[in-house]
């Protein structure tokens, strides 16, 4: 009966076969398992998940986990991970956990492979070694990079040689695009000693009918242990099957000739392919923007110009921190191709631009999206033209405006497949776009897409816009167009009222009231400038309590201890009974750790006091309430760099001390020199 209900994809019986679950006989039981496997809906899985806990049977408990899998994709498949990591997972045993691995691994996705990963630090051993091996088997290409860790640093040879061989097999399963798949059969190599394995990834490099594959391979040609299965595998390259190869004939000999080539002829003949290749010297006037080798100048995103402004410089670090670690693992440098896999988000210059002018190759792949967001706002587009009615006018516009022109005037684009060349150029807030050396956006103001009612940044990061397809990049080059001069500070760096132009490093709290910028010591820290000073001259105020305890940073990073880092004019409580027996250099007016005061010109806690403090090149002078009490040339303490290398620094922030106290400052005035 239940095979005839299979046949009739009978789904209005799922409770009657439901019920013959409750049978002593096993062979119904199964049968029954197997129906539901056709006929049950996505809601009867919270029901099989009970019923594999209460089964013993083998052959039952399989049918009932593959019957799990297919429900769950039926369903939610994040909830489904939350179901079986909830229900199944209570029961830490490893006969439970391989039920739990099983059901994850065929179900597949970010949430499964996650709790996969995490248990392969269970401190049970068979239940790690349980989660290795699923790792191991991952059918998706999420496992690569993991397993090419495994390879190459765990201390196991078992572990190293079966991750290997899981990298091998995701690479023949999943098409990962050229560029990349060559990158992990390079690293491939590089992580393994045993000739077996090598021998092993070389025949496998067969599958990848590239230049790159086939000129590593001819290099081993001459090896006298890999050579023979090198020389079988050039030649699988090399051979013309059809619709399998991008190799000409010219290509093939090129590549096993510079394989084998001595190191001089080796230079002149890359020089030779890559000016053949499109790769180009920046033109005159230009730098590279992307030096073809790594990823050198550039970050992760983190959120949108608004949202960056408004974290503190802690939020900020964190989250830069963990956009780049994003970024690192979908972009990659191959062969002076800048590729996107198309995971993870967009790739941004670590340095902000005004008015600038810059050149970029691209090449999409069908059905591709991308764009070049400019001073951070997106965005002179980039799409296959061939994808919907929208997108048939082609790439160049500036795709977000409202109000302006947001279409280009001609359609420019390139065959997919083949690169395109934008020629951009930004002044103040209008945007000219050549689209392979044809006009396609004409002096048209860009609108400010975060934020309507402003017009665009003046100056912010450039990005290369992720949209979740494959990009390539190369030949990106910009210069800066009139940098303006930089205005001279000269003037009050405190305004009396809030803390504008402040921000507070550390836990501690500051205060802007009455003209008054005071701390009452708890929490630590410093507040810093938002921008970084050279030389100058520094007027402020200062009131210490009894015992009080500040100081004056200067020229400092925001990472590291702001006294050794950079440099600290200690601000004390000279006469307060806790700093009877400090070193001479720890005193009022002194240059922490460096040169004491020549005389002690302080005013007794509580009263008001006056420093001046002058920075020019390593040249250092302290004033106290009208008394030069410090005039220090850094130079002559070069001895203490080690412990104090902020003595070799001539630019950074400037700060003030929460030193456990409260402390006042007033009337703080900056002059740039």
């Amino acid at each position: 009966v239940l095979e005839m209900l299979v046949k009739r994809d009978a789904r209005d019986m799922q409770d009657f076969v439901t019920n013959q679950l409750k049978t002593p006989d096993i062979n119904v039981r199964i049968a029954a398992l197997k129906t539901l496997k056709k006929t049950a809906s996505a809601d009867k899985f919270d029901m099989v998940l009970s019923y594999l806990l209460k089964t013993d049977n083998a052959k039952e408990k399989r049918e009932a986990r593959s019957l799990a899998v297919t429900l769950a994709k039926k369903g939610n498949r994040d909830e489904a991970v939350d179901k079986v990591s909830a229900v199944l997972g209570k029961d830490k045993s490893p006969e439970s956990s391989e039920t739990v691995f099983y059901i994850l691994r065929n179900l597949g996705g970010d949430k499964a492979f996650a709790y996969i990963l995490q248990e392969t630090k269970n401190k049970n051993n068979e239940i790690k070694d349980l989660a290795m091996r699923t790792i191991y088997d991952w059918p998706e290409s999420r496992a690569l990079d993991p397993l090419m860790e495994i390879s190459a640093k765990n201390r196991n040879e078992q572990a190293r040689v079966l991750a290997l061989r899981g990298v091998l097999r995701l690479l023949r399963d999943n098409n990962l695009g050229d560029l990349v798949e060559l990158g992990y059969y390079n690293n491939l190599l590089k992580s393994t000693k045993d000739v077996e394995l090598k021998k092993q990834i070389i025949t496998d490099m067969a599958n990848l009918k590239t230049y790159g594959s086939l000129n590593y391979v001819a290099s081993k040609v001459y090896d006298k242990e890999l050579g023979l299965t090198a020389s079988t595998t050039a030649m699988r390259i090399a051979s013309e099957e059809k619709d399998k190869t991008s190799l000409k004939g010219q290509d093939i000999a090129f590549a096993i000739i510079e394989a084998n080539a001595d190191k001089g002829l080796k230079e002149e003949l890359h020089q030779y392919r890559r000016e053949n290749e499109g790769l180009r010297e920046p033109p005159e006037g230009f730098t590279y923007l992307f030096n073809e080798k790594d990823l050198s100048g550039w970050k992760g995103l983190v959120a949108n110009p608004p949202k960056r402004a408004a974290m503190t410089p802690d939020e900020l670090k964190k989250a830069q921190e963990e956009a780049d670690k994003l970024m690192r693992k979908h972009w990659k440098v191959m062969d002076g191709i800048l590729y996107f896999d198309g995971a993870g988000s967009h790739l941004c210059t670590i340095k902000d631009y005004r008015d600038f002018e810059m050149y970029v190759d691209w090449k999409i792949e069908k059905d591709g999206d991308s764009g070049i967001y400019l001073r951070g706002a997106p965005q002179v587009q980039i799409w296959d033209p061939a994808n919907g009615e929208m997108r048939a006018v082609g790439s160049g516009g500036l795709y977000n405006n409202k109000i302006h022109e947001d279409k280009p005037l001609v359609k420019a684009d390139k065959p997919i497949g083949e690169w395109n060349t934008f020629h951009i150029i930004m002044k103040g807030d209008r945007v000219t776009v050549y689209l392979n050396d044809r006009l396609v956006v004409n002096n048209v103001i860009m609108e400010n897409y975060w934020e309507r009612d402003k017009p665009i940044y003046p100056i912010g990061q450039i990005e290369l816009q992720s949209h979740h397809t494959p990009l390539y990049f190369r030949n990106i080059f910009i210069k800066e167009l009139n940098p303006p001069a930089e205005v001279l500070f000269d003037g009050m760096l405190f305004n009396g009222k809030n803390l504008e132009g402040w921000e507070i490093v550390g836990n501690g709290k500051w205060m802007a009231e009455n003209g008054i910028l005071s701390t009452n010591g708890g929490g630590g820290g410093w507040i810093s400038t938002k921008r970084q000073f050279s030389d100058f001259k520094l007027e402020l105020e200062f009131r210490v309590p009894e015992n009080g305890n500040s100081g004056v940073f200067l020229r400092t990073p925001r990472k590291g201890d702001p006294a050794y880092v950079g440099m600290e004019i200690q601000v004390l409580d000279d006469y307060g009974s806790k700093y009877t027996k400090l070193h001479s250099w720890q005193y009022t007016g002194s240059v922490y750790n460096v040169q004491a005061p020549s005389k002690r010109a302080t005013k007794h806690a509580g009263e008001w006091q006056k420093m001046e403090i002058t920075c020019v090149g390593p040249h250092v002078k302290v004033v106290v309430n009208g008394v030069e009490v410090n005039n220090v040339n850094l130079i002559d303490h070069m001895e203490k760099l080690k412990k104090h290398p902020g003595i070799k620094r001539r630019k950074g922030y400037i700060g003030l001390q929460n030193h456990s106290t409260k402390i006042e400052y007033r009337n703080i005035y900056l002059k740039e020199l």
